[in-house]
């Protein structure tokens, strides 16, 4: 039994094998990015939101609460005035009584592991903020 060649099939195991890792390394970490640039563009909308306070609540009697149309229209705007908003794929904006929450998903192309058939991720992030009173 002849052994020649053998060589050559462990080497193209071993360069597919680190193909593989080299792929989900670069594809991990732009997940990673892709997810810190989508919670940051969250928690600005959030933040944003949450100075969207009902105005004449407060005037009349102390009381602090969101105003859920301001608090969406101007979360709304700064999404918007994000970079790549256009390619998220869904945005969610939640009021509730002193909450407001802002859920982003975008699709992330992969490159590496396209090679192993696997063309796309979602990536999600959520971000909370609440309106503040500091005297």
């Amino acid at each position: 039994m002849s052994e020649r060649g053998s060589i050559t099939l462990w080497l193209l195991g071993l360069g597919l094998v680190l193909m593989m890792l080299g792929g989900i390394s670069v594809d991990l970490w732009r997940g990673i990015s892709e997810r810190s640039a989508l919670y940051h563009a969250a928690s600005a909308a959030a933040i944003a939101g949450a100075s969207g306070i009902d105005e004449e609540l407060w005037r009349a009697e102390g009381l602090l609460r969101l105003e859920p149309e301001i608090a969406e229209e101007l979360a709304a705007v700064s999404l918007i005035s994000q970079p790549r908003s256009e390619e998220l794929t869904r945005h969610e904006v939640t009021v509730e009584d002193l909450t407001i929450e802002v859920t982003l998903e975008r699709p992330l192309r992969l490159t590496l592991l396209r090679l192993l058939g696997l063309d796309e991720i979602v990536v999600r992030a959520r971000a909370q903020a609440q309106p503040r009173f500091v005297p």
